[in-house]
Formats: C-alpha cells, sequence, structure tokens
C-alpha cells in the first residue's frame, strides 16, 4: 500500500487552487493539472507500506499530532521545481510556516519505526498545482485569503485509479486539529 501523511485542504482553499490552476494555464504554462480532490499539502511521503501496517502507522500519527493546532496559512506565491521530464508547479506557502514545520517534523519522527528515512533537503511547504509544466520566470503574482490547515490525513495512493490515469487518494484516517 502506497501512503502519504498530509493536511487536507478547506473547500475555498480549494476553490481559490482551482482559479489558480486556470489563470497558470491561461498565461500559457502548460501541464497536467492535479484534481481539485487531490490537492492537498504533504507532510511526509512514506512510500510502499504493508497494509498490515497501517493500523499501527494511524495510530502513530494520532499520537504524533496530539496537542498541536491548526497552522493558519496563506498562498503567497507560485514557484516550481524543476526536472527534466517537466516542472511541478506549485503554490507556495506563507502564514504559520514553524507549525507546518513542527506537524512535518512531528509525523516524520512518528514514521521512522516504519523504516522512513529523513529527507536531506528541508521541507518546503506547497501544494502541487501542475505536472510535466514547462515553468519559466513567470510573473505571476499571487496572494490568497488566510486558511487553517487543520485536517491531518494518512492517504493510500492509488497510481492510475482516477481519471485519465490520475492517482487516486483514499483517506484512511483524519483528525481535526483544534484552531
Amino acid at each position: 500500500m502506497r501512503l502519504f501523511v498530509a493536511l487536507d485542504l478547506p473547500p475555498k482553499a480549494k476553490d481559490s487552487l482551482v482559479d489558480l490552476q486556470q489563470r497558470l494555464l491561461e498565461s500559457g504554462v502548460n501541464g497536467r493539472p492535479t484534481r481539485r480532490e487531490n490537492l492537498h499539502l504533504t507532510l511526509q511521503f512514506l512510500g510502499e507500506v504493508d497494509k498490515e501496517q497501517t493500523p499501527a502507522i494511524c495510530e502513530a500519527m494520532e499520537r504524533a499530532v496530539d496537542g498541536m493546532l491548526a497552522p493558519m496559512v496563506y498562498v503567497s506565491g507560485v514557484g516550481a521545481f524543476v526536472r527534466a521530464a517537466g516542472d511541478t508547479v506549485f503554490a507556495q506557502i506563507g502564514g504559520d510556516v514553524v507549525a507546518l514545520e513542527r506537524l512535518q517534523d512531528a509525523a516524520a519522527r512518528a514514521l521512522v519505526p516504519w523504516g522512513l528515512r529523513r529527507e536531506s533537503r528541508p521541507f518546503t511547504p506547497h501544494i502541487t498545482l501542475l505536472r510535466g509544466a514547462a515553468f519559466s520566470n513567470n510573473t505571476l503574482r499571487v496572494r490568497s485569503e488566510n486558511f487553517f490547515l487543520s485536517t491531518v490525513c494518512v492517504y493510500a495512493s492509488h497510481l492510475g485509479a482516477g481519471p485519465s490515469g490520475a492517482p487516486q487518494y483514499e483517506k484512511i484516517y483524519s483528525r481535526i486539529l483544534p484552531r
């Protein structure tokens, strides 16, 4: 089972991000948009995990986020991870980034018993908008309204199971953080 831990987005934030995707496409940035229902902020990717371990992983996440508050954030810009096979265009996140880093660190520490190796790259809180894009020096300026990221989830990713071969995400655990 292919798992990841993420923060789900409130509906208004998803609406705003879908509008941003459309603006990017209309400005000439081509690429495959992330489906609305798949928009999220990844805290930790686990990869392939035995299905039998899933309940223990969900329990570990429950303990890891206990006592944490939902961070208030906003979209602060647009950036890209440049890749030879096409860029990954993302919404940059501003606001309570320190709280996001604490959540990400707690998730990573909780998942070490399942063989998770910490990334050598620093955590960059972002929401993927387009994949396989050509993004070069785009001057699109954006800033969204503030929103809370209050739902921590463990998702199973089923590659190619969604429309047009897109991944389909199955929520197998969620916890609402207080504001």
